[in-house]
């Protein structure tokens, strides 16, 4: 009775390694996915950088813009929270980059969407928009600056990717 056990096992092991596709041409498909969504922005032009170690980072939607976009919200929409679909914060490891810059009108479209990987799979995606000021204060940044906006990590990547397909 074991024998036959240990066999069936076997046997459903080599199914297994044999009919399941390799997690690199998987992989490959999640960064093609990515390239061209229309949610998350064309990324062809994107500037690609891979480390050779594993790095570490934190990443927070700017308080001051998550406490400006709750007012506003509660204002008009009280049933509307924020984030829509990403996170307030993160806490990744990634070995590569992409970087895309999109210029043109500073008060609405001059932003960077930056894309972190591990090992070809999407940890995170951050928006930072440019920001003249603060939005709370009114103080005025010089010279302007960037700020994260928007940020998802993988699951609200992918949960994003279903829901505006």
């Amino acid at each position: 009775m074991d024998k036959v056990k240990a066999q069936n096992v076997f046997v459903a092991l080599f199914c297994l390694l044999i009919l399941s596709p390799p997690v690199s041409a998987f992989a490959a498909n999640e960064k093609n996915i990515l390239l061209h969504s229309t949610y998350f922005g064309n990324l062809e032009n994107a500037k690609k950088k891979k480390f050779s170690e594993i790095r570490m980072i934190e990443l927070h939607v700017w308080k001051p813009y998550a406490t400006y976009q709750t007012k506003i919200n509660k204002m008009y929409t009280p049933s509307f929270k924020f984030p829509l679909d990403g996170v307030l914060e993160v806490r990744i490891k990634y070995n590569e980059i992409w970087k895309n810059k999109k210029e043109g009108d500073p008060e609405i479209e001059d932003n960077i969407t930056t894309i972190y990987w591990l090992n070809d799979q999407v940890q995170a995606i951050s928006y930072e928009n440019r920001f003249i000021s603060n939005p709370l204060t009114g103080k005025k940044f010089i010279p302007p600056a960037y700020k994260i906006t928007g940020l998802y990590d993988r699951i609200s990547v992918f949960k994003t990717l279903k829901k505006y397909r």
